[in-house]
């Protein structure tokens, strides 16, 4: 009886443990934010998999915008020409902005509002499966403002955030920005 009675308090432990593990993962990371530490947002974050993620998203607006305005083969040929040259340099920039020294300067820029902390921004978190967590955030003074997901998996016995998923109206205003400079440039 004892045997089964520890067994139970053990299996209680564990599970309480891996339903913190994320939760407390979070507040090393908004420890790292708060201090500015680049070596632990290092470890708390795949920067790869981040890359990589941000690059397939910004790549499939990019041929939903070239969708939506090309309708001749003539066009099709230009569109290609510019997804490839496109990509190229979104692909550049995304490896060279994206990293936790990039991290700590957009966080040392920005603009909070007064006493904000980083935890304020989270709007909901709460595990997706067993191994990915995701982190809903957004501005906590309007609460119509665009939803930005982060989502962390346990690989290798610790939580990591592997992928951002930005809003569509963030997309909206790059290619807004990326369609202005074009047309200033053809005047």
């Amino acid at each position: 009886m004892k045997r089964l009675l520890y067994i139970v308090v053990l299996l209680i432990l564990v599970s309480g443990a891996y339903i913190a593990y994320p939760y407390w993962t979070l507040h090393r990371i908004e420890t790292a934010l708060i201090n500015q530490d680049v070596v632990a947002l290092e470890t708390l974050f795949d920067w790869q998999q981040l890359r990589a993620g941000l690059k397939g998203d910004v790549r499939r607006v990019i041929i939903g915008k070239f969708g939506e305005t090309s309708s001749a083969p003539a066009d099709s040929v230009g569109a290609m020409l510019g997804l490839a040259l496109g990509s190229t340099v979104i692909d550049s920039m995304i490896d060279a902005g994206v990293s936790a020294a990039g991290l700590v300067e957009v966080w040392r820029k920005g603009q909070l509002p007064q006493g904000k902390q980083p935890h304020d921004f989270v709007a909901s978190a709460g595990f997706q499966s067993l191994t990915t967590f995701r982190v809903e955030t957004r501005n906590p003074d309007d609460r119509q403002s665009p939803t930005v997901t982060f989502l962390m998996e346990f690989a290798r016995a610790e939580w990591r955030v592997t992928r951002v998923v930005l809003p569509w109206e963030a997309f909206q205003a790059a290619a807004q920005a990326a369609s202005q400079t074009k047309g200033d440039r053809k005047r």
